[in-house]
């Protein structure tokens, strides 16, 4: 069934002249679109239909309301072409629907006695004069609401059919519940928050067969007293999939499970008419679709002429620009639920590794757990590979009945087969984990087996239900399948006999080669359905950006949309950036969340080394902790530095097990100690340090090879040979693991000898050139065509355009579980190789610089700094003589371009735009070199030390350096500066630029306040294009919360 709601909040009707009652028609053609195959529709209002609850109100109300079902009825497309699509009405009534002339003094005593003592809301007496400040509502919902309402006695429940009542409506065979809760029948005329009540148990428990069930009520939980308002919401978390309240005209929608594993969706309506603000008006509406278990959301906002959607919702291809979202049935309240047993609870909440969080305590998995993402592979077969997004993976399961899921060892297949059997259990399937360290039996008494693994994790009560049961709804799991203790012929008979009785096949692998003979058919194998192969793939910047949001949102005070909290999450995103480089580290769960919660539990950090020297460490010793017996710690690090070593001095990736020996020797040798070859050798394989590939050995991740090369040569700093490598490398960093080497070294160490290195290769790079200034040496740009540069700020949701960063991150780096090198096949006197090495120069030392901020002296790192401004400034500078000296070649280059895309364009057309060209170019690339000093050198605690730099060298380029430094780092925006900058580079096009650049930057990425916004664009001559908000914050007079 596919339903439509759409959800009126907050109409305050008060008579025919009301401004709303006109819009019936642009109502209706704003959700006419979202949907071409609807069952049915349903106008939900939660409250406040009338302003002051007066029977006249009402009848302006009717007519709006019979106006905009007529225009539903008409618009909408149904997915029977032969007949239009039903439009039902339910609605609640608000504290605005009180008519409080109409009750007395005898009321309000009333109301306190109900308060003091809640069983007398079982009296109808008591409750008949509470609620008659409402009979004009129950007259009007009675006289024209849908009539399939059902009344609270035909339900079960002993309270009066006002204060509960539900309706039903149906299409096929399936129904979605309408509950109706009366959460005012106790308000007065300034409602005080926390001082409402509301039966409980007017609200039937118990599970239900409905397609649908959505909780309706005007008062969201806050305004009830605080035990009523747990008691309150527990049971509507039991019994609701949605839940639509309005009152506080504030237009919010959230996705909320409880700790029982209950799943509910709310949605807080704005006001569709607001008193305080004509203008103003909002309304939601959503298609749910509940045989695919999806949604369709959008929030619709008067723009004047017509409701427009705001931006803030997921977009698709469909008519109205929407993407379709999961839609998560309630499990607590399914007709037959198959209760998982403790034992598999516990099984499934166990992270496998110890996780804890300060305002948390011990997290579960579904804590922080994030879906990855799965590649589609094809063995033997040179196909393109389909990429699945982890929010979609659950559609792949579902469309694929036969699934195998391979990946790397510590990519997290096992959390990833604990969380589909979570997720498939609420959505209503039954999944069965099958144990790899068992032999199960291959012939009919499988299903034998398989029952009794169901009765270990589940009520044994229900294996009756379990046997009778579509076998499309069984689902086995099987996690580590290459360890099913099966020969490959008999696991092609347990496959084959497993489907027999399972309609839903996963199994998840290491070595892709083990499972090859699934993923193919052939005559000999026809018993054996055929198995979809997706490999699991690393985090790419999106989902770790996901993972880090569910990680800082575990704090419940946290405001997600605010700037501290956009601030808190590109801090830590740059951390693991920062550590993960070029595919240092595998991207996969258990590395992040291994830095999120060193980070969270505010582990002392040893302060010869960084905090990014400490976190690579961190994985060292969780790796070799991991294996099943004991090892030296000390005795393996050292081993590892010997062996990294070595490979470094004599340019090895990997060798065979004979120079291994020969090494293990040279060790024994040189620290006096005697160890077993072949014990370190198999300890440092099961913990994932070195890996065999044929017959030779090589370190597994790229960041323990340079990370222990680091280390050695930390450690050997005072032997010439070491000194002599510490120079060759400053000066080939063109070289991508001489790159490394040093930047490991710098989160290691802050050695004077490695600073006094890397500032002398730094003022080696571009010496020949003076530090740009962006003034006076850019005014040979003048001499080409002009461009306009008008610049607009459209306002969009920060969190939104961050995620389409990191997207288009992903799509041009895809994430790699292993780093990919190439031969260096650069020439050292190429401007490319001189240019690389001057940015790796530049990286290095800022890490230098970022990683040691509170025990490096002050001189020190005045020098890095100033250091790194002047490189980045001189790099300025030489692609400015480059533009100057290369003028006609370039801009030939660019027509000829531009003269095969537009043909038709004349010489002068073309020559116009060649330079139009050059100049943004030209601007770009100084705008680039701004952003990445300010990133190298960029860090909260290093403040003092950019005012010293400003203040030795006020020029325009290290001031906008120390500008994007600030913005990237600070939680607010310096509008003073920024103001005080706009007046001294007015008469400086290339500055003034930048700083616009930097400004319109800052508001896509970070929340703030929108007069800030304002202020700032109008200082600097941008023109700002607000987004329209349902944010309270803007109106224009604020609304009391009493009312």
């Amino acid at each position: 069934m596919r339903v439509m709601l759409v959800h009126l909040s907050d109409l305050h009707i008060t008579g025919s002249r009301d401004v709303v009652l006109s819009r019936f028609s642009q109502i209706a053609d704003g959700v006419r679109n979202l949907d071409y195959s609807l069952d049915l529709c349903t106008i939900v209002v939660t409250g406040d239909l009338a302003y002051s609850g007066k029977e006249e109100q009402y009848v302006v109300a009717w007519d709006f309301l019979i106006k905009l079902r007529d225009e539903l009825v008409l618009k909408l497309t149904s997915r029977d072409s032969n007949c239009a699509v039903p439009v039902h009405f339910v609605g609640v009534p608000g504290n605005h629907d009180c008519d409080f002339e109409k009750s007395g003094t005898a009321r309000d005593m009333i109301l306190d006695g109900v308060l003091k003592d809640p069983n007398k809301a079982l009296d109808n007496s008591v409750v008949q004069i509470c609620i008659q400040a409402q009979d004009s509502f129950f007259e009007f919902l009675g006289n024209h609401a849908s009539g399939n309402r059902v009344e609270s006695a035909n339900i079960g429940t002993p309270y009066d059919s006002r204060l509960y009542y539900e309706y039903r409506f149906g299409s096929g065979d399936q129904t979605i519940r309408f509950m109706c809760c009366n959460t005012p029948w106790l308000s007065r005329l300034r409602d005080i928050q926390g001082q409402l009540f509301y039966p409980t148990d007017a609200v039937p428990c118990g599970t239900s067969d409905h397609a649908l069930s959505i909780a309706i009520f005007h008062h969201p939980y806050p305004w009830l007293e605080t035990t009523n308002r747990r008691s309150f919401q527990k049971r509507i978390e039991e019994v609701a999939d949605l839940v639509l309240t309005g009152h506080e005209h504030d237009a919010t929608r959230r996705t909320q499970q409880s700790e029982k594993g209950g799943r509910n969706t709310y949605i807080e309506g704005g006001a569709l008419h607001d008193a305080e603000d004509q203008a103003s008006s909002i309304f939601n509406a959503f298609v749910i679709d509940t045989d695919l278990k999806k949604q369709k959301f959008v929030r619709l906002l008067w723009d004047g002429e017509k409701y427009s959607p705001s931006v803030a919702f997921p977009q698709g291809k469909d008519g109205a620009g929407l993407a379709w979202e999961e839609f998560q049935i309630n499990r607590l309240r399914q007709s037959v639920r198959f209760s998982l047993s403790p034992k598999i609870e516990e099984y499934l909440d166990d992270p496998d590794v110890y996780l804890t969080h300060r305002h948390r305590g011990n997290l579960k998995l579904s804590d922080v757990f994030v879906f990855p993402d799965l590649r589609e592979a094809h063995l033997g077969k040179d196909t393109q590979q389909s990429v699945i997004r982890g929010e979609h993976l659950l559609d792949l399961v579902s469309r694929k009945p036969h699934l195998i899921i391979t990946g790397d060892s510590q990519c997290g297949k096992t959390s990833l087969a604990k969380m589909l059997y979570r997720r498939l259990h609420e959505y209503g399937d039954v999944p069965v984990i099958l144990p790899c360290d068992r032999r199960p039996p291959t012939d009919d008494s499988l299903f034998g087996y398989i029952e009794e693994l169901f009765a270990e994790q589940y009520d044994p009560a229900s294996l009756t239900s379990y046997r009778q049961m579509d076998r499309n709804r069984r689902v086995v799991i099987i996690d580590d399948y290459h360890k099913l203790p099966l020969s490959a012929s008999t696991k092609k008979k347990f496959i084959a006999n497993l489907a027999k009785f399972s309609g839903r096949i996963i199994l998840l692998a290491s070595d892709i080669l083990l499972v090859e003979d699934l993923t193919s058919r052939d005559e000999r194998t026809a018993t054996v359905p055929s198995f979809a192969l997706y490999r699991i793939q690393a985090f790419g910047h999106l989902l770790r950006n996901q993972l880090v949001e569910r990680w800082l949102l575990l704090n419940t005070e946290t405001d997600a949309d605010g700037v501290n909290f956009a601030h808190n999450l590109t801090t830590i995103t740059r951390q693991l950036n920062t550590l993960i480089g070029k595919n240092f580290v595998p991207p996969f769960p258990v590395y992040i969340l291994s830095v999120l919660q060193a980070s969270e539990a505010a582990t002392p950090i040893d302060t010869t080394a960084s905090t990014h020297g400490y976190f690579y460490e961190l994985f060292i010793k969780l790796a070799l902790a991991s294996g099943k017996t004991q090892i030296e710690y000390d005795v393996v690090t050292a081993y590892l530095r010997h062996l990294s070593y070595y490979l470094f001095a004599n340019s090895l990736k990997e060798i065979d097990e004979t120079t291994f020996r020969q090494i293990h020797a040279l060790y024994e040798q040189r620290y006096d100690i005697t160890r077993s070859f072949e014990g370190l050798r198999d300890a440092l394989t099961e913990r994932h340090m070195i890996v065999r590939v044929g017959s030779r050995y090589r370190f597994k991740h790229p960041y323990q090879y340079y990370f222990f090369v680091a280390a050695y040569m930390r450690d050997h700093l005072n032997e010439v040979e070491i000194r002599d490598h510490l120079r060759k490398l400053s000066r080939a960093l063109f070289i991508q693991q001489n790159a490394n080497i040093l930047l490991f070294l710098a989160h290691l160490s802050k050695n004077p000898a490695i600073v006094d290195e890397m500032l002398s290769a730094a003022q080696e790079h571009y010496n020949n050139f003076a530090p740009a200034l962006l003034t006076e040496d850019a005014k040979f740009l003048d001499q080409f065509e002009k461009v306009a540069d008008d610049f607009v700020y459209e306002e969009r949701d920060p969190k939104k355009v961050r995620e389409e960063m990191l997207e288009a991150l992903d799509r041009e780096n895809p994430p790699a579980p292993e780093e990919t090198e190439t031969p260096e096949l650069i020439d050292p006197a190429s401007p490319l190789a001189q240019i690389n090495a001057a940015f790796k120069t530049l990286q290095i030392l800022g890490q230098i610089l970022k990683n040691f901020p509170g025990s490096m002296e002050g001189p020190t790192k005045l020098d890095i700094a100033r250091a790194c401004v002047s490189l980045g400034r001189r790099i300025n500078s030489f692609f400015f003589q480059l533009i100057r000296e290369n003028e006609r070649t370039i801009v030939q280059d660019i027509a000829a371009i531009v003269r095969v895309r537009f043909p038709n364009f004349k010489d002068d057309e073309l020559e116009r735009r060649a330079r139009e060209t050059v100049v943004g170019m030209a601007k770009l690339l100084s705008y680039g070199l701004v952003k990445r000093v300010s990133h190298a050198i960029g860090s909260p605690y290093l403040n003092t030390t950019y005012e010293k730099l400003v203040k030795e060298n006020p020029d325009s380029s290290t001031r906008l350096i120390e500008l994007s430094t600030r913005l990237d780092h600070s939680g607010t925006v310096p509008d003073e500066q920024i103001k005080e900058l706009a007046h001294e580079f007015k008469s400086s096009h290339l500055p003034l630029w930048i700083l616009r650049g930097l400004v319109v930057e800052h508001f896509y990425l970070f929340p703030v306040e929108y007069r800030v916004k304002q202020r700032v664009c109008e200082s600097l001559g941008i023109a700002y294009s607000q987004l329209q908000t349902a944010d309270p914050s803007r109106k224009l007079l604020p609304s009391s919360k009493s009312e």
